[in-house]
């Protein structure tokens, strides 16, 4: 079919017709909607949700209002600014400025959104204004839980602070150890002094699990995309930078996945606090596991990656070292349930490769533990494990998973899953643009079949109850962040109603959106638009993802090997029981079940 320019007007909207709407015996049914028959194509395609349309946002602020208020219905207006809106901002909030401030004027005792409206520094009040008195009895009930290991990490750490020492400390700490525990305590005790702590991690989910936790990217404005010379995107006169002045300690959790450059752009703290010390003196807690998967380098090579490791950066030479080692899952429950003892040691040794390797199957091969193997051979067997007959309980649903190596495994298992889960599908379309230098032209359809990582897939079957992912930062204040899990409440022509069930954001609803993503590492020769609603099905998801996630009942699918470091470690590791995974590794060819899956470790990594 010859492909037309969205300039050309009807013909352009004709065309994505025809490939949409099915069956069609004239050009009249082409433009019938349900029992209405539009006067354009382009009103039709408007309908259908299938071109980009100005009055989507409209729709969307609309449907919000009518489903919730306050803050929620200001939270949807948010992210119409950061994902969809280019220009017209001001006359989209005077058009809904009373919907979004109905909550607010009425406990202010004004009649208009504009009237007396105080500006404030969000950022700086965040991170300053706390509840002392809960901290200090917070503090008190959880200093005596402390184990001599994490007593250490945290004198070393308050010693440094009080002291205005500066230090840089590395807490490496494997599962169960009681690493956020400990973090947290030394949060707390630092605020209760009414000092500033940021925490940070490198993922949004991690984050989450941090009183008060952000990204380390969007709390220093670090760039995503990284060079050797990079530095904060933070003005000598912001908030931010503010904030970095006020700062006593910052929290760096999951430090293992980061890229060492984003911690070099450490220059700017330097600059904005006067000082040549690392971080301008702020005494800094890097704290992970590396025996977990390591900073993503597209196509890197294994010495690239390990060059990328903060391990590999000039200012780890300057870093302070302390360990917890002592797992206080298996400490509470040791005397009944000594195989529990026994996991635990078997994922330090999985971790630090000390499981012996079968060379004739493969470099980093290993023989499954047949304790933990898996019985049958299919796809529907470790969906029974996982999910048994609780496929539609809630609370199931958030704290099991199946893990797999690959995006194309997690696909295979979340469309066997969503056909098999009860209830109407709702089929969502995106709306796919190309926007490049030329004047080239690629149809819609080609766009389609586009999915680069990160990114939802043009068609996503959705059904009320089942589980998503979010696949972008939406408000990480309240724990909705990209990696985050939810029910599907409703299914609304522009909004998703999702309530969070995991966590200390458990019962949270999020109202999510459609809206504009760009692939984050462009591979076209062009840039990929898509609008759709930033989710993904997630009775699955890649081991990737799953970093981070503490979870009940873990099944690992693997049709292929695990390929980097760490991988095989983290998939095993998120459960804190052996009763709580099991593992089917199938050849890809046959269907067969293997004995034996890679567990790739870099030893120069660990010994560091």
């Amino acid at each position: 079919m010859i492909a037309f320019n969205p300039h050309t007007a009807e013909l352009y909207y004709l065309r994505i017709l025809l490939y949409r709407v099915p069956g069609p015996t004239c050009f009249q049914d082409l433009r019938r909607v349900g029992n209405r028959v539009m006067e354009t194509y382009l009103a039709a395609c408007i309908v259908h949700g299938i071109v980009d349309n100005d009055q989507e946002v409209n729709s969307v602020m609309e449907e919000a209002a009518n489903v919730t208020f306050g803050p929620a219905v200001r939270e949807v207006f948010a992210n119409m600014l950061m994902f969809i809106l280019r220009g017209e901002h001001l006359e989209f909030w005077e058009r809904h400025k009373r919907v979004l401030c109905e909550d607010l004027m009425h406990a202010a005792g004004v009649n208009e959104p504009d009237e007396g409206i105080p500006r404030i520094t969000r950022v700086i009040q965040h991170e300053t204004e706390h509840n002392i008195p809960e901290l200090e009895a917070h503090i008190a009930e959880t200093g005596d839980l402390l184990n001599d290991e994490q007593r250490v990490v945290v004198k070393t750490v308050m010693e440094s602070v009080e002291q205005g020492l500066g230090k840089m400390i590395a807490v490496d700490a494997s599962g169960g150890t009681g690493k956020t525990f400990t973090l947290s305590h030394i949060l707390d005790k630092v605020r209760a002094q009414g000092k500033v702590a940021l925490a940070t991690a490198a993922s949004g989910i991690a984050a989450t699990l941090l009183p008060k936790g952000t990204t380390f990217h969007s709390r220093t404005k670090c760039p995503l995309i990284l060079t050797d010379e990079s530095t904060c995107n933070v003005s000598e006169d912001d908030s931010t930078a503010a904030l970095i002045r006020m700062t006593h300690v910052m929290v760096v959790d999951e430090v293992s996945m980061m890229d060492r450059r984003a911690l070099e752009a450490d220059c700017t703290f330097q600059w904005l606090r006067g000082s040549d010390k690392p971080f301008g003196g702020i005494t800094m807690v890097f704290s992970g596991d590396w025996r977990q998967i390591l900073t993503v380098v597209p196509h890197g090579s294994r010495t690239e990656i390990v060059g990328r490791c903060f391990k590999s950066s000039y200012l780890w030479r300057n870093v302070e070292i302390l360990r917890l080692t002592e797992n206080m899952r298996i400490r509470q429950a040791a005397e009944e349930q000594q195989d529990e003892a026994d996991f635990a040691r078997f994922l330090l040794d999985l971790g630090e490769g000390k499981i012996p390797v079968i060379p004739e199957d493969g470099e980093f091969a290993v023989e499954l533990n047949e304790s933990l193997t898996l019985p049958g051979e299919r796809i529907q067997d470790i969906v029974n494990w996982v999910y048994e007959t609780n496929i539609t309980n809630p609370q199931w649903l958030c704290e099991c998973v199946i893990l797999c190596p690959t995006n194309s495994e997690v696909d295979k298992v979340n469309e066997y899953m969503t056909k098999m889960f009860p209830g109407e599908e709702h089929v969502c379309s995106s709306v796919d643009t190309a926007e490049s230098e030329g004047q080239h032209v690629y149809p819609a359809e080609f766009l389609h079949t586009l999915c680069p990582s990160g990114m939802p897939p043009h068609r996503i079957t959705l059904k009320v109850g089942m589980v998503i992912m979010l696949l972008r930062n939406f408000d990480q204040h309240n724990g909705h962040c990209n990696g985050s899990r939810y029910l599907i409440d409703q299914i609304l022509p522009h909004i998703l109603v999702a309530k969070s069930v995991v966590g200390v954001n458990a019962g949270r609803t999020l109202l999510i959106p459609r809206i504009t993503l760009c692939p984050s590492d462009n591979i076209f020769p062009f840039t990929l638009r898509r609008r759709q609603f930033p989710v993904r099905p997630c009775f699955a998801m890649t081991v990737n993802k799953s970093q981070g996630q503490s979870l009940h009942h873990v099944g690992v699918f693997c049709t292929r090997d695990f390929f980097s470091h760490g991988q095989f470690y983290v998939a095993a590791s998120r459960v804190g029981r052996s009763s709580g995974l099991r593992i089917l590794a199938q050849d890809e060819e046959t269907k067969k079940k293997r004995r034996f899956l890679s567990n790739v470790i870099y030893e120069e990594v660990l010994t560091k």
